[in-house]
């Protein structure tokens, strides 16, 4: 990739407690992780003089943000980001072989709202909205939601208690597309709210989504049950810890 997205607001709440020399070493990791496409090599000393960062350094950032794997440091957040930009390529590729991008679907204009026509569907108007999923009070979406709520709450009573059905979506994508188990989201949101600088940044369980990756090394690490559990990320791209 000659070309990611940085966002500046999430990269420096992440960063705050970097001193300049570790900010340095974690930009250049990531330049290094995207423009390779490939995990951080594990032969440190390699990486260090390449990047023209002390060893020690370079070290205490990759515990700070990645996970050492068999193959060398990931990022789950480069590594999601990577397989999406593949898939962009291989269907350009694609669509180049077949003679351009698809043609787009029809669309009949009359006094009635908007009708787009599909070949394998009814047509759906534009006024209709597909249907959200519900969770159920006892589910561990709701649950793990009313908990991240319930510490915050609890430092600010006047604080309005969220939509919990749509705080609940954000963990259900945790669970089902990060591959996060229940047990490990429950551990870092109680250690997230413990800790000083964290419980004023996770405010919400799409903060809480976004983090995950920090939050859960800090807070010791994933369990030796996410560790056999199969992490299937954006692109299909499988990853086993």
């Amino acid at each position: 990739m000659n070309y990611y997205q940085f966002h500046i607001g999430d990269y420096r709440s992440a960063t705050m407690h970097l001193t300049d020399e570790e900010d340095l070493a974690y930009r250049r990791l990531l330049d290094m992780y995207y423009d390779s496409e490939q995990p951080i090599p594990r032969e440190t000393q390699w990486v260090s003089r390449r990047l023209r960062v002390g060893c020690e350094v370079v070290n205490r950032v990759l515990q700070d943000f990645f996970v050492e794997c068999e193959k060398g440091w990931k990022h789950l957040r480069c590594d999601m980001e990577i397989a999406g930009y593949r898939d962009i390529v291989a269907r350009n590729q694609r669509n180049g072989k077949l003679g351009g991008r698809p043609r787009k679907t029809q669309s009949v204009t009359s006094r009635n709202p908007v009708v787009t026509l599909t070949s394998n569907q009814e047509p759906v108007t534009s006024n209709q909205k597909p249907k959200e999923k519900t969770f159920s009070p006892d589910s561990d979406e709701v649950r793990l939601s009313k908990m991240l709520f319930s510490f915050i709450e609890k430092r600010n009573p006047k604080n309005k208690e969220p939509n919990m059905q749509t705080w609940a979506r954000n963990v259900d994508l945790m669970i089902r597309v990060d591959g996060r188990l229940p047990e490990d989201i429950e551990r870092v949101i109680r250690w997230c709210q413990s800790d000083n600088f964290w419980q004023n940044n996770i405010l919400s369980t799409g903060k809480l989504r976004e983090k995950f990756d920090a939050l859960i090394l800090k807070a010791g690490g994933s369990s030796s049950k996410a560790k056999q559990t199969t992490i299937v990320s954006a692109g299909g791209v499988k990853y086993e810890f």
